[in-house]
């Protein structure tokens, strides 16, 4: 018996024997698979080990990044060892170090990625020419690209031949099967497929039609699909998911491109897992913050499937056709940046939000918002919040987060500005402004 397989049983043995000894031990289950439970307090030995979701990490291991993978493992420290090519390592000596890995993991997953893709070209021509391997030519001619295998095979195989005329045949046939739920489902069934699809965005970082074409193919098999979406949930890592909001914030992303990223989400927010995770409207999460901030600077057409998401959570009541409206309420109804100000408004004006730091962050976006859409008006409720909120900042008596106490003066100095310049009359804060 190898000697590592030993140990492995001598460890196995090892922890089946404190799980039963100590009754105590917290239990914690994955946010996406309920049935899939593990001790909250990650367990070391000498092998890598992954760090599941919810996971506490012991002080003093050696944490690294795998980039094949891009989840965390951890095993215990050992001096002589050395970081490998596919592993990103982390510092773990000190407890309160693990936040601050937490909230730079994602850059750093994505930096990887990036030079992973740079450097691809070369390590795959670097093997081939040590192994005295021929790359491979493409087994499939247009002719041959009329059904579905072929079409996916092609995927893999661009890779290798670096043909954008097989490559685009390929993707404008899977954009007509991807609209069938069964071709959908079967797209989504594997893991393979989508990190394809990925990875040739990729590999073409530049190429914005294949981009589009790739995530049209995407939410086309995803949308009024439950099965592909629950393929792509069980399949993809969190990290999948967070590539999409990555690419939202890039300016040099064309709408046409956002828009279809946004496909992709608007279709995974029908499973309720997915939507609790990412969209809770009891408590703002990652989706709804990304989609704000994007929404000032994209184009009227990306604005509307940013309402048809927020629409579809309920987070934006639909316009009642039953009341009646004049010529201006009616414009205002269906005008995404009225929509999305009036949700903004009630936010802020409601007491909704408990963050000093998410309050700033809605505020800033409602004030460019305006800023861009001179047309927007303020409703009274929130303009009687605003200069009554504006006045106590003032005085340092707002509380928030625990307490307040003149914590960021510059703020309130902009949000009493904002009360007149932005939501009202100029003079006036002239006028206030000379007071002060």
């Amino acid at each position: 018996m190898r000697l590592s397989t030993l140990l492995n049983i001598i460890y196995i043995l090892g922890l089946v024997n404190s799980l039963i000894v100590d009754t105590d031990v917290e239990i914690v289950c994955s946010p996406s698979d309920p049935h899939d439970c593990y001790p909250k307090l990650f367990t070391p030995t000498n092998e890598w080990q992954t760090i599941k979701e919810g996971q506490d990490i012991p002080p003093g291991l050696h944490v690294r990044l795998n980039i094949d993978t891009l989840q965390r493992e951890a095993k215990l420290m050992d001096a002589e060892a050395s970081s490998e090519n596919n592993e990103l390592v982390l510092s773990n000596d000190q407890p309160d170090q693990q936040q601050e890995n937490d909230d730079n993991i994602e850059l750093q997953k994505q930096e990887i990625l990036k030079k992973k893709i740079e450097d691809f070209k070369v390590k795959q021509q670097d093997e081939h020419n040590e192994q005295k391997i021929i790359p491979k030519k493409s087994k499939v001619s247009i002719e041959d690209l009329n059904d579905f295998g072929s079409s996916v095979e092609q995927l893999d195989q661009f890779r290798y031949d670096q043909d954008l005329t097989l490559l685009e045949k390929a993707l404008d046939n899977l954009i007509e099967l991807s609209h069938d739920i069964e071709f959908g489902a079967k797209l989504t069934n594997s893991k393979q497929t989508f990190d394809t699809l990925l990875h040739i965005i990729a590999i073409i970082p530049i190429n914005h039609e294949i981009h589009e074409k790739i995530y049209r193919i995407m939410g086309s098999s995803l949308r009024n699909n439950p099965e592909a979406i629950e393929n792509v949930l069980n399949n993809q890592s969190e990290t999948f998911i967070q590539v999409f909001f990555e690419q939202l914030k890039y300016p040099s992303i064309p709408d046409i491109v956002k828009k279809r990223i946004l496909g992709i989400l608007q279709a995974l927010c029908l499973n309720e897992q997915f939507q609790f995770k990412f969209f809770n409207k009891n408590n703002p999460t990652i989706g709804i913050l990304k989609l704000i901030d994007i929404f000032p600077n994209v184009e009227e057409s990306t604005k509307l499937r940013i309402i048809n998401i927020f629409e579809d959570l309920g987070l934006i009541e639909f316009v009642n056709n039953n009341e009646s409206f004049d010529k201006r309420s009616i414009e205002e109804a269906v005008s995404p940046d009225h929509k999305i100000s009036s949700y903004l408004q009630d936010q802020l004006a409601n007491s909704k939000i408990e963050s000093e730091d998410h309050f700033k962050f809605l505020f800033n976006k409602l004030v460019e918002l305006h800023q861009k859409d001179n047309n927007l008006k303020p409703n009274k409720n929130f303009i009687e919040w605003l200069s009554q909120e504006s006045m106590t900042r003032q005085n340092n008596a707002k509380p928030r987060d625990e307490f307040y106490s003149n914590t960021d003066p510059e703020f309130d100095k902009s949000m009493l500005r904002a009360r007149h310049e932005v939501f009202g009359n100029k003079n006036a804060y002239r006028k206030v402004a000379d007071e002060l």
